[in-house]
């Protein structure tokens, strides 16, 4: 290595950049891997559909990313590269190594807001015509949440006029973080106009509520806000507005210091998933609640889904590099200098994950909703029953069960990309119905919410199956088609305490 102290070093934070800027291109409206770092970072882009929605391997979670990404040879190549003399300002490869990771997960956190995924109208104009719609599970699951705030609201509520007149904001303050299309704050504001006619809450709430929006998106937050504005089932509010920003680096956004200990309630659905990194998102979200604030999210909670590319049933959750058997350990051990060193030849995609057999189950309904988002099961319009693509005389969904089950009893294991959507929906030519949907299929599964918000300091988080919460609130929503999904789904909640 060249002498280090030979010119003047970069701070890290500055090498970071030249990483990511190494690694990306973001001209205008542009969001892409460079090659060739596009042959590790995102192998599918050029891929027959829909393989080319796979997604960039950086958005797998930051709790299993190691594994599908071998950094070994992105070091190779960052050093032949432009900015190779910049890579001496560290002081050591494990150094330059924690810093690629943080690029990645950047990178991850950043692709959401800036590719064709939500630039394009593809994402947007889909989650009412096709996502929603086609599954009824996130429809339930969003009013479901709004059910779980209801004793909140009548607690900031009760004896309001007293409060009114010794409060510094007389507000209840409510944060929405990735409204999409309004799914998940409309049924909230529906259930307090519910609250308002049974003397619950104010006559004129309207006065007396802020919903602030945050997403990337600004066709959502604006698509939202008129909403909130315009409603035809509750009071138009007064108070609604919108900060844009990414996920991945709220805890920069300015924005977010007027709010510190001032937010009553967080909300969020099927959204925080698309952040890579979440332990300093939901540090975010924790210094902005009051003592007393809570939070109430739902997400796709799909176990080790992206745990490594190739899972397998077993006990213990280790993870077999197979190339060799000289390593199995656990996904939290640190990856040491010793073991790039050794693996670096071997390593490549040839990672399993032994999953017990709850976590399948949560894998296998994770991977049975992207049939319906990618377009192979669908809904008859006239006669509202769900439709399905056939595979070798079986509807697709058992198709793909009796695939993954018999798959992952085997030594090699159960790949989802190459095992289903490249030898059965592109061998053998399935087509979607109607227009392709443009979600990705990597994405930022796999965090124990509850865990990550203890960290955060979060009072007693906990996280509940959506068939529990759907279990206590049954009568209150029509039957779920495809309730095998509830696997897939679970409520996280937690209280900021003083």
């Amino acid at each position: 290595m060249k002498n280090m102290f030979s010119k003047e070093l970069l701070k890290e934070s500055e090498l970071e950049k030249r990483i990511y800027n190494e690694f990306v291109d973001r001209s205008q409206f542009l969001f892409e891997i460079k090659k060739p770092y596009s042959k590790i970072l995102d192998p599918y882009k050029e891929s027959k559909y829909p393989l080319n929605r796979v997604g960039m391997f950086p958005r797998v979670t930051k709790k299993y990313l190691q594994n599908w990404i071998d950094i070994s040879q992105l070091i190779k190549l960052l050093k032949t590269s432009k900015i190779k003399d910049d890579l001496y300002s560290f002081e050591s490869e494990s150094k330059l190594r924690d810093s690629i990771w943080n690029v990645l997960y950047d990178i991850g956190s950043d692709s959401y807001t800036t590719n064709d995924e939500w630039i394009g109208n593809d994402s947007f104009d889909q989650i009412d015509s096709r996502i929603e719609e086609t599954t009824k599970i996130t429809i339930a699951a969003n009013k479901l949440l709004a059910f779980t705030t209801e004793n909140k609201i009548k607690s900031f509520f009760e004896n309001f006029e007293y409060k009114k007149k010794y409060a510094k904001t007389p507000y209840f303050t409510i944060f929405d973080i990735g409204p999409g299309s309004g799914n998940t704050i409309v049924p909230l504001i529906e259930l307090i106009h519910s609250l308002s006619n049974q003397g619950h809450v104010p006559k004129n709430y309207q006065d007396h509520i802020h919903v602030m929006l945050i997403d990337g998106d600004v066709r959502s937050l604006n698509k939202t806000k008129n909403l909130l504005r315009n409603g035809k089932t509750f009071n138009s509010l007064k108070y609604v507005d919108y900060i844009r920003a990414n996920f991945g680096r709220l805890h920069l956004n300015p924005h977010l210091d007027s709010f510190q200990n001032r937010v009553d309630l967080i909300v969020s659905g099927a959204a925080i998933m698309h952040n890579t990194n979440k332990t300093q998102f939901f540090k975010s979200l924790y210094s902005i609640l009051k003592p007393d604030g809570t939070m109430c999210i739902w997400d796709w909670y799909c176990g080790p889904t992206f745990a490594a590319p190739y899972l397998k049933l077993g006990e213990n959750n280790t993870i077999v590099n197979t190339d060799t058997d000289s390593f199995i350990f656990e996904p939290t051990q640190e990856f040491t200098e010793e073991f790039y060193r050794l693996s670096e030849n071997t390593l490549k995609k040839r990672i399993i994950y032994e999953v017990t057999l709850e976590e399948a189950e949560e894998t296998e309904a994770n991977f049975q909703a992207w049939l319906g988002l990618w377009g192979y099961i669908d809904r008859n319009k006239s006669t509202g029953k769900l439709i399905e693509r056939y595979v070798d005389g079986l509807p697709v969904s058992k198709y793909l069960n009796k695939l993954f089950w018999a798959k992952i009893k085997t030594e090699d294991g159960f790949n989802y990309i190459k095992d289903f959507l490249i030898k059965t929906i592109i061998k053998k030519d399935i087509q979607p119905f109607g227009s392709k949907t443009a979600y990705y299929f990597i994405e930022g599964y796999g965090e124990n919410y509850s865990e990550l918000m203890k960290e955060s300091g979060f009072f007693e988080p906990r996280d509940i199956s959506f068939d529990s919460v759907y279990g206590d609130f049954r009568q209150m929503i029509p039957s779920i088609e495809m309730e095998h999904l509830g696997k897939a789904i679970k409520f996280s909640f937690g209280d900021k305490k003083t």
